[in-house]
């Protein structure tokens, strides 16, 4: 496992509920799973051989992980400048947390299908989101739907109180 397998290499182990909360927390997406390891390791202060890393550790840790997290966000969401990959986002976003359906954005978007091509494309170059079923797409970052909703003013189901219209 990318956490305990490092972690014994050292000499140090996991508490299995810390193990547990710190995957579940990063919700399958590598770079969280690294900085949640990284800052439990640092309030752990940075253990020595024999030592157990403890679900108090990685909880105190995810304080730091958010703020991380949320420097991630900024900068990926500063990256979506075109009109039309905003207005993407933003109803990607308004779908919720999970993969979209495309002909839900693109009605969300007041669009055909056929012109989510172009951003689409832009923003799975840029690492924004990914096509994860035929016909569906998502953010690839766990938790920046909801990063995108709270910077441009977007309810969950498609409500746009319209902040940040750009």
């Amino acid at each position: 496992m990318a956490l305990a397998s490092p972690a014994a290499q050292l000499g140090v182990t996991w508490d299995g509920a810390a193990l547990e909360a710190a995957v579940e927390y990063a919700a399958g997406y590598p770079h969280t799973l690294q900085l949640v390891g990284d800052n439990t390791w640092r309030q752990a202060g940075l253990p020595d051989p024999g030592a157990r890393l403890t679900g108090a550790q990685v909880g105190h840790a995810l304080a730091a992980v958010e703020e991380d997290i949320e420097e991630l966000f900024t900068a990926r969401l500063s990256k979506v400048t075109n009109h039309n990959d905003i207005r993407l986002v933003r109803a990607l976003a308004s779908l919720g947390d999970g993969p979209a359906r495309r002909a839900d954005l693109a009605a969300a978007m007041g669009v055909e299908s056929d012109a989510l091509g172009v951003p689409r494309a832009r923003l799975r170059g840029a690492g924004i989101v990914t096509d994860t079923a035929h016909g569906h797409l998502a953010f690839t970052v766990p938790g920046f739907a909801r990063h995108v909703r709270r910077h441009f003013g977007v309810d969950p189901a498609g409500g746009d109180r319209g902040r940040n219209p750009q």
